[in-house]
């Protein structure tokens, strides 16, 4: 909800409104690169730290959360100080949900916004992907802020 309060000249407030916004559209990340951060191919059935390297189309600010799913039959040894990024000043607030193979991140960084087309990475211990010689199902990352997607 915001709200706009009007004011006369004199400084006198005249009205105050509350209303909604509705249907925006999150802007999408057009460009993600996800590599082993060793760098190099990676193996079936091999587990890897691997990163994921974005570019942003809007701003990020300290109370935005990214979430990142990984592919179906993906295997994520999860254990936080195996997550790092360098959009953080503090240890990193991240946390895995196993059963939809979902990874929560917290954006925590003394009260500094990213603007849009800073390059930011997000490197995950520990991931295997899905057993097949196929191509793997897209990871999805997503930005929320105030629980409603920006990114």
């Amino acid at each position: 909800m915001l709200v706009a309060t009007s004011y006369a000249a004199s400084g006198d407030r005249i009205d105050t409104c509350n209303f909604y916004v509705s249907d925006l559209t999150p802007k999408a990340i057009n460009t993600i690169v996800i590599t082993s951060a060793a760098g190099g191919a990676m193996t079936v059935n091999q587990f890897y730290t691997i990163r994921f390297v974005f570019t942003l189309t809007d701003t990020l600010s300290q109370t935005d959360t990214l979430t990142l799913v990984f592919p179906t039959g993906s295997v994520v040894n999860f254990l936080q100080p195996t997550v790092s990024s360098n959009f953080t000043s503090s240890t990193l607030v991240s946390s895995f949900e196993p059963a939809t193979l979902t990874l929560y991140v917290s954006i925590q960084n003394s009260n500094y916004n990213f603007s849009k087309n800073t390059i930011l990475y997000l490197s995950v211990g520990s991931y295997q992907a899905p057993p097949s010689i196929e191509a793997t199902l897209d990871f999805k990352l997503t930005a929320y802020r105030n629980n409603q997607k920006k990114l």
